[in-house]
């Protein structure tokens, strides 16, 4: 099988960018958990909290990738997870807040496009990629942060594998 470096598309950029933002997501669930074990992780390693999905999701994405593209990625140190705070303690007066929502199962959507570090472009050279993932939308976990007083003016992501040069 021919493995394909460049995507090159037929309609404008700007185009294929409104067809892809605008495609239908699929709906899927997991489980919150807070300061998730993650084996050599060497630094900031405490005040982390992540919702947990069915393995599947990235299985499926990740043998995507590699078919696509030839890129194999291996799986994320915690599996098929969705990053809600990232290493960021909270503030005492709101430290009760903490492990709140532990175990709870939480309901979002995710999209069919998979994406990339540095996917500014629809059009791109996909050898220097790391980190591959699906864009999510997730109300209750941009409320966690924002209950935290924490920043959430970012998109929020599904990580399905990273490549190890």
């Amino acid at each position: 099988m021919r493995k394909l470096n460049f995507y090159i598309p037929e309609k404008p950029e700007a185009e294929l960018r409104k067809e892809i933002d605008d495609a239908p997501y699929l709906k899927s669930y997991g489980f919150i958990k807070y300061d998730p074990s993650r084996p050599g992780m060497k630094r900031r390693t405490e005040w982390w909290s992540i919702l947990e999905v069915p393995g599947g999701i990235a299985d499926y994405y990740r043998k995507m990738v590699e078919t696509r593209y030839g890129i194999e990625l291996c799986q994320p140190s915690w599996g098929a997870h969705v990053s809600i705070i990232r290493g960021e303690k909270p503030r005492e007066d709101l430290m009760h807040l903490w492990k709140k929502y532990d175990g709870k199962r939480i309901e979002f959507e995710y999209s069919v496009y998979p994406r990339y570090n540095g996917d500014t472009r629809v059009l791109t050279n996909h050898t220097s990629v790391d980190f591959w993932y699906l864009d999510v939308h997730a109300p209750f976990l941009t409320d966690i942060r924002k209950e935290l007083e924490l920043p959430y003016d970012w998109k929020l992501h599904l990580t399905i594998g990273r490549r190890w040069s």
